[in-house]
């Protein structure tokens, strides 16, 4: 399967600002507490930061939705780093991981 390029352009200027938030406190949270967090343990800590305004109750829905987008446009490696995806047929499980 070849890489897409990214293609930012498929992305808002809000969507990309959040995933360089995201990336630059993901780092911070794993590197405090450790690798290999899910979306849910880290959206507190990003709603702590201002990157969200609440906490969604679907368990980081707002966090994922944002990473959904980014990884259609085909920016991951490029705006999200800290971020490993596991692609399943119907579904992407995420993880986040210092670099």
């Amino acid at each position: 399967m070849s890489k897409k390029p990214c293609d930012q352009n498929r992305l808002s200027t809000d969507v990309i600002e959040k995933a360089r938030l995201i990336n630059k406190y993901a780092q911070e949270y794993c590197e405090k507490y450790g690798d290999t967090k899910k979306p849910w343990e880290l959206l507190l800590y990003l709603v702590e930061k201002g990157v969200f305004s609440r906490v969604n109750s679907r368990r980081g829905r707002d966090l994922r939705e944002v990473l959904r987008q980014v990884d259609d446009a085909g920016c991951l490696e490029e705006l999200l780093p800290t971020v490993v995806v596991e692609r399943k047929r119907v579904n992407r499980y995420w993880y986040f991981r210092a670099v």
